[in-house]
């Protein structure tokens, strides 16, 4: 459901509900998009290639060429999410960090 529907529903606990069933359809695309896109990969492993002839095979595909930096294979509207996501807890930290310095030291 849409973001902009789901600040219409009253019902705090329907809201809530469909707020769940997005972040779970959110977590299926990223799945999703990640075994598309590691496919080739899977796929390639079971014939694996000696282009050079030295007796090792080497390793093939998006995911190899990647660096294993899974992040670029996902829809950029989840790669976006991501991105947020790991600013806040930047967030978080520095303001803990901070908070922690400026009463002694103590976490709260």
């Amino acid at each position: 459901m849409p973001q902009i529907q789901l600040k219409k529903i009253e019902n705090k606990k329907v809201r809530k509900f469909y707020e769940a069933q997005n972040e779970r359809l959110d977590d299926w695309l990223e799945v999703d998009s990640l075994v598309k896109a590691i496919s080739d990969d899977v796929v390639g492993s079971f014939d694996p290639q000696d282009t050079d002839n030295d007796g090792v095979p080497e390793p093939v595909g998006g995911l190899y060429a990647s660096g294993e930096d899974v992040e670029g294979f996902l829809p950029d509207e989840q790669q976006e999410k991501r991105q947020k996501a790991k600013k806040h807890a930047k967030w978080a930290i520095y303001v803990n960090v901070s908070r922690g310095k400026f009463h002694g030291g103590r976490p709260r």
